[in-house]
């Protein structure tokens, strides 16, 4: 089977627990389109399935397109901050959360009800969902009359709403699922196309109908890009086993949530010490490995949240930054004068080999030679499990409330190195469960259990001359597509 766009918005929406690597999906195959737009026509990509439904789906593509169609309780904003949506009220007490649902209906006229927020997340956090992960911490969820969700939390989490921008579609078993979005899924002679959603007839739109583009591959869809034949997409342009995409297309990147970071084992004698971890972390380029490496495609990053995000810390972002000096005095305040390690590294992405070479050589302006070792995924993750190594570049899709306890906490999914610190477990679970986060990154920075390098953006690839104005954001390349102006 060739290879899908799986990766294009999968990562945005996993909280994995091993490190990421590319995944087939199940698609159809069909007949490239090749027909160039026409004045007037919008065409987006879509990968047939044998339901049309955004909880079960894990293509990117689809799962891009699916934002005009369905809509969350809450969506996030280009500063990751959760904006409710299908919620009209919500409180939090303790562990539980009550959410009150506005009155919209679905694309046939039905309410929507809190039995279909209920299933929609049955759905979600089912394994196979793109959106499981978001469920990791969540203990039940049930109805409380038409109009209320109730949600209990294991542990308390301020920013739960953040995790809350899941499609929610009407119950039903129809193949294909409704939305309160301002377009419907619909069939004109066995074609798919998106028509303006009947509940939005008075909602401004840059396009009342939007023609699909059915294609079975990332190859196809370039090609299709290139023919002019699809107006719009979003890829990931530095994932694993991307193609080339060309096409006379403007560019518009957006944040993800995907962060690339090292990591260190802290069962080797050296790197148990905070001043040596920090030392690493002050040598490291960031801007250069984002720049060079990832072409742009990526924002350099200090701390373990995004730099665009609201709830970051901006006096505490340069203490991790960039300098030798700096790197060189806590070298020295751990008693070393230069350092010897390993940077292990999968082989499958060049611009992570690249990315892993480059940190090789700006730790050399720190006296810390690292010699990196390019292996397979498969020998990858043997290595991280077994422990096998000094250092290593790893890749996460964090959730957008930036949840970084499986990569410190003791027994994590993704703490491979065996970092353990109580006075930072406990700072991540309080930031968690007030909101408030500048307790926990100040001791991240002085206890440095990994070292983040950059979040990886996406790509919004866009004909020319069809919008003078767009917004796209994390989760969402479609943000606010009611707005989006087009070229007259």
């Amino acid at each position: 089977m060739k290879r899908s766009l799986a990766l294009v918005l999968v990562l945005l929406l996993l909280f994995g627990c091993t490190p990421s690597e590319p995944s087939e999906s199940p698609v159809e195959d069909v007949p490239q389109t090749t027909t160039p737009l026409a004045n007037g026509i919008c065409r987006v990509a879509y990968f047939r399935e044998r339901t049309v439904n955004p909880l079960t789906t894990r293509v990117g593509a689809n799962l891009a397109l699916f934002r005009l169609v369905y809509e969350g309780l809450f969506e996030l904003t280009e500063t990751f901050e959760a904006v409710p949506i299908l919620c009209d009220t919500y409180e939090q007490n303790g562990n539980v959360w009550t959410f009150t649902l506005r009155g919209v209906t679905f694309s046939d006229g039905t309410a929507l009800t809190a039995q279909d927020v209920v299933h929609s997340f049955t759905l979600a956090q089912a394994p196979a969902s793109a959106y499981a992960g978001r469920f990791s911490n969540i203990e039940s969820f049930r109805a409380l009359g038409e109009s209320a969700v109730e949600v209990v939390t294991r542990a308390p989490n301020a920013e739960l709403p953040a995790l809350l921008d899941i499609p929610i579609i009407k119950e039903s078993d129809a193949a294909v699922a409704l939305g309160t979005g301002r377009y419907q899924f619909l069939y004109e002679d066995g074609q798919e196309v998106l028509l303006r959603a009947p509940q939005h007839a008075e909602v401004a739109l840059p396009y009342d109908r939007i023609e699909i583009c059915a294609v079975g591959s990332e190859e196809q869809l370039a090609k299709e890009l290139q023919n002019g034949a699809v107006s719009i997409a979003a890829v990931d342009i530095t994932a694993t086993g991307s193609v080339s995409w060309g096409g006379n297309c403007d560019r518009l990147d957006y944040p993800t949530t995907t962060m690339q970071y090292i990591g260190f084992n802290t069962a080797r004698k050296a790197l148990r010490s905070s001043n040596v971890r920090r030392a690493i972390a002050c040598a490291i380029d960031r801007e250069a490995v984002a720049g060079n490496d990832y072409s742009g495609f990526a924002d350099a990053a200090t701390l373990p949240i995004h730099p665009n995000s609201a709830k970051t810390i901006k006096t505490i972002e340069p203490q991790l930054a960039y300098s030798p000096e700096t790197a060189t005095a806590n070298l020295s305040a751990a008693g070393r004068e230069e350092l010897s390690v390993s940077l292990l590294v999968n082989n499958e992405n060049p611009s992570k080999v690249s990315a892993a070479q480059r940190i090789a050589e700006s730790l050399k302006t720190a006296n810390i030679t690292a010699t990196v070792e390019t292996v397979s995924w498969e020998e990858f993750v043997a290595r991280l499990t077994a422990k096998d190594f000094d250092l290593y570049l790893g890749e996460v899709a964090l959730s957008a409330d930036f949840d970084v306890t499986s990569l410190i906490a003791p027994g994590g999914a993704l703490n491979y190195g065996g970092f353990v610190s109580e006075s930072l477990s406990q700072a991540i679970y309080a930031a968690r469960a007030e909101g408030k986060r500048e307790e926990f990154l100040r001791g991240f920075v002085e206890e440095v259990p990994f070292a983040p390098v950059l979040f990886k953006r996406e790509t919004l690839l866009v004909q020319k001359h069809f919008f003078e104005e767009m917004t796209p954001a994390v989760h969402n390349p479609f943000y606010h597509f009611y707005d989006w102006k087009r070229v007259s």
